[in-house]
């Protein structure tokens, strides 16, 4: 049945695909008659030209324009259209333990099996169950389901706590924020706040009791090294005096020893390496509230016996209708993908197939790059091109800030640094962006301009004082 989990839209098309064997019904056919009709979701369809012909449907938008089209058919990972009222009866459903108008709808060990974390580590009370993700991040003790999705012009979430029998439904026609996650999290405050509803009290996690150890430094330096969590975020971990210092998102954290590889950070937050022999294979970071981040070991990789050149480039593909973009280069016999701000060594294992050190595969043909379900491909970009999108800006998506964003990181990453600092003006001149201005006064900073520099960070600081990566920048002047 497996050993471990990794979210997979994939595998849940999979299961949709099954489900279509077993029926002998398409998945829409199979979804409306054992779940929309018994819970009377009556506005439930899926596929967009049939959602589109609805006199009540919501045009999506992807910033001020409408969403690009794609009849997307992942129908085991999301894309049914519905309403807020029709979504909130399948959470009713939930909250009622399975009970739809006084008959059983389905049974309360499902229900139990579905909010189980699978495959949950030591002190884990936050993970992802039976697509549904599970965790008492609000309230005490108190477990909160909740799932959201999005694409082509929309997000939403739905979340219940089914401790205290309530929850909320949030729907946006906004691809670009919109924010659905935090809307509900507020709107399900104040029904708690207002309903008084008594909250079970947040037990401490064990690691807390644990005794402070001290560790050799032989037994500290082997844990150094650069980490990678599966959504891209960085991670350094370095030996600084006699204790070891966890850097991320321009933060630092002095981990303690509380045992030969489980630390604590401010005695609520645990850190546990897990070994593959004597070298780290990952992290596993638990929060407060009992969540967990692993985090891969990113360490220095075997040298490939191919020339990995020959993949080195900008690439782009296309998310929702808008460019996305990816820098591939070769440093040392290794290979390095830069894509969503993120820098991930590729490991060889058979021609023109890598893989992330977090087991994502990466595959090149004919000058493309396929990653994450994205098909990319090597994109000669140029000025006049950026420039023609800025003026035809909202309407061009290649003028949107999130790809150029990209665009500018891409090229940064792939040391094109005179083509990154004019993406970087032109995107500063369509928008009042304090991340975009900073980052065009680092690269300022590091190609010697320091007066521009100095300009755009006080500008920065006008409307953002607390910005703390401008305030480092500056006292580097």
């Amino acid at each position: 049945m497996g050993s471990n989990y990794s979210y997979s839209n994939l595998g849940m098309d999979l299961v949709a695909y099954t489900l279509q064997l077993i029926s002998g019904n398409s998945f829409p056919e199979y979804v409306r008659k054992e779940v929309a009709d018994p819970l009377t979701m009556d506005t439930l369809i899926y596929g967009n030209p049939k959602a589109m012909h609805h006199p009540n449907v919501a045009i999506g938008y992807t910033g001020p324009v409408p969403a690009h089209f794609e009849n997307m058919i992942m129908y085991g990972a999301g894309c049914p259209y519905t309403s807020v009222n029709d979504l909130s009866k399948y959470v009713l459903m939930q909250l009622n333990n399975g009970v739809v108008a006084s008959e059983p709808y389905l049974r309360e060990d499902l229900l139990k099996e579905m909010r189980t974390i699978q495959y949950a580590s030591e002190n884990q009370k936050a993970g992802y169950g039976l697509g549904l993700v599970v965790s008492p991040h609000l309230f005490g003790d108190a477990t909160i389901c909740h799932h959201s999705g999005g694409g082509y012009g929309y997000i939403g979430t739905m979340m219940w706590v089914p401790d205290i029998g309530l929850g909320v439904v949030v729907q946006t026609n906004q691809g670009n924020g919109g924010a659905p996650l935090e809307i509900a999290e507020k709107a399900l405050t104040l029904l708690v706040e207002t309903s008084r509803i008594a909250i079970p009290e947040q037990r401490k996690p064990k690691f807390t009791e644990l005794p402070e150890i001290s560790l050799s430094v032989d037994q500290l330096k082997r844990l150094e090294g650069s980490y990678i969590s599966f959504g891209g975020l960085e991670f350094t971990i370095e030996l600084k005096g006699s204790h070891l210092v966890c850097e991320a998102l321009d933060s630092e954290f002095i981990l303690t020893p509380r045992g030969e590889y489980i630390f604590t950070t401010d005695g609520s937050r645990s850190t546990k390496f897990v070994m593959d022999n004597d070298t780290p294979h990952h992290m596993e970071y638990i929060d407060p509230k009992g969540g967990i981040l692993y985090i891969v070991y990113q360490g220095p990789g075997e040298a490939y016996t191919i020339d990995a050149t020959e993949y080195t480039d900008l690439y782009r593909g296309f998310t929702y209708g808008n460019p996305c973009y990816a820098g591939v280069k070769a440093v040392e016999d290794q290979l390095y993908l830069f894509i969503w701000d993120s820098t991930l060594r590729l490991e060889y294992y058979r021609p023109n197939l890598f893989f992330t050190v977090s087991g994502e595969a990466v595959e090149f043909e004919n000058g493309n790059l396929l990653y994450g379900n994205r098909l990319m491909k090597k994109y000669d970009v140029t000025l006049k091109e950026v420039k023609k999108a800025a003026e035809e800006y909202p309407e061009n998506r290649m003028s949107y800030m999130p790809s150029l964003k990209e665009l500018a990181a891409a090229l940064q990453f792939l040391g094109r640094i005179p083509q990154a600092i004019a993406t970087l003006e032109i995107a500063t001149s369509l928008e009042d962006d304090a991340e975009f201005a900073y980052r065009l006064a680092e690269l300022y900073y590091t190609t010697n301009k320091i007066e521009k520099a100095q300009k755009f960070c006080n500008q920065i600081l006008e409307n953002h004082p607390d910005f703390k990566k401008v305030q480092k920048l500056l006292s580097r002047f």
